[in-house]
């Protein structure tokens, strides 16, 4: 210490230095060289830092920096049970909530903004007061003497969820116990684990889910939690209520410790609308149109403002009672804004409001970042602005820098703490350098979940917010500031007139509506509410419903939350999706019940369909079989094919002893093509006393099927009404039986009608209570050797583009039950193709196999990886009045594995345009990341990027094209659609260059990467292989190439010793 106290200051010695170079003028001159090499080596080892010093640091004033971090949960609670359905309220109490405060006690000079969700609170203080009870704390305490299967499994299923390789591994037994269950968790691994586990192997795995999930302070300090963990196993019933009694401890002290902090200026609350609803859509869903112009919206509509002010002053109101005073600041739900949204922030009283830094862009009509993600207009993207509410009202907002969030969401839990810390800082002070001068002025926001990223850093993050709050703390030239402390200091002075509609996520709101499922639950909660309004109408002012009412309005608005419709769709997925599908239902049913009105059929079945059963074999092509009852060699080749099952129903359907055995399905074929679905069903006839479950015989050509009926029945989600039974019986006493979807439309063949082996399909329309109402008929059907039919998809009100499920029901005409089902274990699930508009002007075939890059490229180990799936073997173009569509075809299966909402998962496509063809007019860098030029008498003017989230228009200058990209997939053709608006791109016919490129979708891409998988020497889990491992090699798997050339030799031209990428042509054609 003594020496590093006489060191002297890195300033000090750089004068010292230069004072011992020119001690004498008369050499001065001889000593240049020698100058300069040391103010180059002073440069390169930071030491010309020199904000670092108190003096510098006075006349450059500090960059402002915000951490502001977000606290929700799902309103988990059943209305019903009062159980809550996940634990994770608890969880993060215990491992997150508490500690992401408190640790701040330990950097006296960091600041920060942390956004408690009311949902949230209410759900702390109910646990704090014993009064939550969540489905995993019963099944937890639980004498394991007395688990029965189904808490087992349970218990095998869901006490695993935690982070495996940075939580369960770090405890040994813990990690044994999931090696013993086994790592796939499917239904077989279960099912053998329920009769190996032992009864303490059960207790432990009780004990262990939550012991892991205490944060690792209270796991060390925290004598009795220490003492089990170093115990690891054998644990006893009464560890349980020491654990328990732990939690509900922690738990009781999160609010306090984030009061006790706000009062004392270390941090600042703010708050979001109560129950977390996308405020746009509440006030209007035709909202979502403002982003998305031709995003499909459910047929009821909503347009509900005043349920926007009710959930903000509701949270202005609760946070007033817990934490005396009100709220400055709101968190819109998934930052989900647009000029309604600031109007009743102004309404409600709020003074600031945060958002994404896209819609801030979309706002200006301005790029703030170029094609590699840099920005380029700090000056706009890091200072506040007022958004002008309307009636004289303006509201505050702030925009976050998406890019830096998302590295500690993402990114940085994949590097060492220090490293992580010393590229944030870095990236602030490059921050700081190019504003200049109005740095201290300025404010970066660091906005993002403060809960969930946390386990996937090693030690629950805790070494990464040492590192940075550390480093902040002792940075000189950064002030980290509470949100409303900026704003006192620097109020906003530039104002937005009209505020972009969007949200986070793409700067759209197509997360929470615009696919089926999403849009069916927007019309069952309009038609709720409709009904709640209609019963205050009509009661409001009797006392005797006045509590009835509330709690419907209760329901109404808990059901408004934008987590249900998070989980609805192809665009998020959890383990818990049908779940949060049955809360969203159970409180619009509480609505109907608590006015008194019968709970409509629909809301008995979820919107989320059962688990589509998994064909025999898959669909290959579409294809068009003959309607004859006849099965002709290679016509139903090209078709999906399921095995079918029999029924026992109460001894209905599959034959109880001594009984003839009935008809029933053995195998269904399916196919399509554009216009129509065709089923192909074989069946066998049945048998006597002794047949067995696979007795019977097929039945043959011209046999005659014993009377009977066969109906498919078929869910639409732009249906509202439907039924929850079949038309034919199933248990006793049961109305119909439920195949685990809303059944919108039944066609329905009666046996005795086909005349000659041919007849006629009844198409009904459901009307609830099982009730079928005709709508018209369908002749196409025949049996001969099998049934054959035909079924357009318009009678059945599907377009382009919409999922298909349906259930074949076979049922016996004597005893009126079901007999038969087809698939077995779920619903066939097919999209309608989509049909491609315009006249095909182009297409070029592309080698099969070649998805190699240069030619030595492999896949990625992970096993979602299959054969082909980077492979493009044809492009289509498409020319119509307003639009050209390419329409790229891949050789592997276009499988949907990461639920992107466009269908698209691992491939990431890119299409170049030269439309002037002028030589070295336009750019000739590819997009981030593919590491790849082009020609320079080939440079692009417009670049499309095609993903799974994301599909944008770049301009030459880096700037994104305000215009929508229609992408659509079908998985039946492999093929992906790109319509491309020939004004966005500036052709109006004639000669057009272009070029297609294949590359794998990355979703924590590294530097400059705009989301592209890299490649590397070996292949890995998630890269590809085959590369040299440096920064020349070219991310493009597979490409379209001109005639004549080669794609190995194309993308093998790079040479990292000359410092030189691959360069990419253009392919030339000519348009009318």
């Amino acid at each position: 210490m003594e020496y590093e106290a006489k060191r002297p200051s890195d300033a000090s010695l750089w004068f010292m230095i230069v004072a011992a170079a020119t001690e004498k003028e008369g050499v001065f001159m001889k000593k240049r060289a020698f100058l300069v090499t040391v103010l180059l080596a002073l440069a390169l080892t930071g030491m010309t830092n020199f904000p670092k010093t108190e003096a510098d640091a006075q006349n450059q004033p500090p960059l402002n920096v915000a951490f502001v971090w977000h606290q929700h949960q799902p309103f988990y609670k059943d209305p019903d049970s009062g159980i809550y359905l996940l634990p994770w309220v608890r969880m993060h109490a215990v491992k997150d909530y508490y500690d992401m405060a408190a640790m701040l006690t330990n950097y006296p000079g960091i600041r920060a903004t942390f956004n408690l969700v009311p949902s949230l609170l209410l759900q702390l203080e109910e646990y704090a007061a014993g009064k939550a009870v969540d489905s995993y704390m019963l099944v937890a305490a639980k004498n394991a003497q007395d688990l029965t299967d189904a808490d087992k499994d349970f218990l095998l299923r869901r006490f695993f969820d935690a982070n495996w390789n940075n939580v369960i591994k770090r405890y040994p037994r813990y990690w044994e116990l999931l090696q013993k269950r086994g790592t796939s968790g499917d239904d077989a691994e279960i099912a053998r684990a329920i009769s190996t586990f032992s009864v303490q192997d059960f207790r432990d795995l009780q004990l262990w889910f939550d012991l892991a999930w205490f944060d690792p302070d209270v796991q060390r300090d925290d004598p009795e939690i220490k003492k089990l963990v170093t115990k690891g196993q054998g644990f006893t019933e009464e560890d349980k209520l020491i654990v328990h009694d732990k939690q509900l401890r922690i738990i009781g002290n999160v609010i306090g410790i984030y009061k006790k902090l706000q009062e004392s200026g270390v941090i600042e609350i703010i708050t979001s609308p109560y129950y977390h609803p996308i405020l746009p859509l509440l006030d209007n869903v035709e909202n979502a149109r403002i982003a998305s112009p031709e995003l499909e919206l459910p047929s009821e509509g909503f347009h509900h403002p005043d349920d926007a002010v009710a959930q903000l002053q509701r949270a202005a109101t609760y946070y007033q009672e817990l934490f005396g005073c009100s709220p400055r600041g709101l968190w819109p739900s998934e930052q989900a804004v647009g000029n309604s949204v600031a109007a009743a922030a102004a309404q409600a009283g709020f003074s600031w409001m945060v958002s994404n830094e896209g819609i801030l862009a979309k706002a200006l009509g301005i790029r703030l970042r170029d094609g590699s993600d840099k920005v380029v207009r700090p000056d706009l993207l890091y200072q506040p602005y007022y958004v002008n509410a309307g009636s004289g009202r303006q509201t505050a907002i702030i925009f976050r820098d998406q890019h830096l969030s998302d590295k500690i969401g993402f990114t940085y839990s994949g590097m060492s703490a220090a490293a992580a810390a010393e590229d944030l800082v870095s990236y602030l002070h490059a921050v700081r350098d190019a504003l200049g001068a109005r740095a201290g002025s300025s404010l970066v926001t660091i906005a993002l979940d403060g809960e969930n990223a946390w386990e996937y850093y090693p030690n629950d993050g805790k070494d990464f917010f040492d590192a940075i709050y550390t480093k902040i703390s002792e940075d000189a030239v950064l002030r980290t500031v509470t949100v409303s402390e900026y704003l006192d200091r620097h109020p906003p002075v530039e104002a937005i007139d009209n505020l972009h509609t969007g949200s986070w996520i793409s700067d759209n709101l197509e997360t929470w509506i615009g696919e089926g499922e999403e849009n069916k639950a927007w019309n069952y909660l309009s038609k709720a509410r409709d009904a709640l309004t209609i019963s205050t109408t009509v009661y409001g002012n009797d006392p005797s419903k006045k509590e009835a009412l509330e709690r419907a309005w209760e329901s109404l608005y808990a059901a408004e939350g934008s987590d249900w419709f998070w989980w609805y769709g192809s665009d998020q997925t959890s383990a818990n999706d049908v779940g949060f599908d049955m809360l969203f239902r159970a409180h619009l049913a509480g609505i109907y019940r608590l006015i008194n009105d019968p709970v409509p059929d629909y809301l008995l079945v979820p919107i989320i369909p059962k688990q589509p059963a998994r064909p025999v074999k898959s669909m290959t092509q579409l294809s068009t079989p003959e309607i004859d009852g006849r099965s002709a060699p290679g016509e139903w080749d090209a078709s999906a094919s399921y095995s079918a099952s029999g029924v026992n129903l109460a001894g209905k359907g599959a034959s109880a002893a001594g009984t003839a055995r009935p008809v029933q399905i053995k195998d269904l074929n399916v196919a399509a093509d554009n216009t129509a679905l065709y089923l192909r069903v074989v069946m066998d006839e049945g048998g006597g006393a002794d047949a067995g479950a696979g007795g019977g015989a097929d039945a043959g050509a011209g046999s005659e099927l014993p009377p009977g009926q066969l109906a498919v029945y078929f869910s639409n989600n732009r249906i509202i009404d439907g039924n929850v039974w079949t038309r034919f019986a199933g248990d006793a006493g049961a109305a119909g039986v439920s195949l685990g979807i809303t059944l919108n439309y039944e066609a329905l063949i009666n046996f005795s009608e086909l005349n000659s082996g041919t007849g006629r399909i009844v198409l009904s329309r459901a009307e609830s209570d099982v009730i079928w109402t005709k709508v018209r008929e369908v002749s196409s059907v025949s049996y001969q050797d099998c049934l054959e039919m035909r079924i357009p998809f318009e009678a059945l009100e599907y377009q382009s583009g919409d999922d298909v499920y349906f259930t074949v029901v076979l049922a016996d005409e004597q005893s009126g039950s079901v007999t038969s089902l087809a698939p077995s274990g779920g619903p066939v699930h097919v999209k309608v193709p989509q049909i491609t508009a315009g006249k095909l002007v182009m297409t070029m075939t592309d080698p099969i196999g070649d998805d190699i890059g240069p030619g030595s490229y492999t896949y990625p180990t992970n096993a979602l990886f299959t054969p082909g799936v980077f492979d493009l073997v044809k492009t289509e173009i498409y020319d119509d009045q307003d639009d050209l569509t390419f329409k790229i075809y891949i050789y592997g299966e276009l499988n949907n594995l990461w639920d992107s909402p466009i269908g698209l998962s691992l491939q990431t496509i890119d299409l170049y345009f030269d439309v002037d063809g002028v030589p070295n007019s336009g750019e000739i860098k590819a997009l981030g990341g593919r590491r790849a030029v082009f020609d320079s008498g080939a440079a692009w003017e417009y670049a499309v990027w095609v993903e799974g989230w994301h599909q944008k228009i770049f301009a030459a200058d880096g700037s994104e094209v305000k215009a929508a990209v229609r992408v659509s997939t079908d998985p039946i053709t492999k093929s992906i659609s790109i319509s491309v608006p020939k004004q966005a791109i500036g052709y109006a016919g004639g000669r057009l260059g272009f070029m297609v490129l294949i590359m794998g979708q990355e979703g924590f891409p590294s530097g400059d990467s705009l989301r592209v998988r890299e490649v590397m020497e070996q292949a890995a889990e998630w890269r590809f292989g085959g590369g040299t491992q440096g920064s020349y090699d070219p991310n493009i798997i597979d490409m379209l190439v001109p005639e004549g050339t080669r794609q190995e030799a194309i993308l093998g031209a790079y040479d990292p010793a000359q410092a030189r990428f691959a360069t990419l042509p253009m392919i030339y054609i000519e348009l009318p």
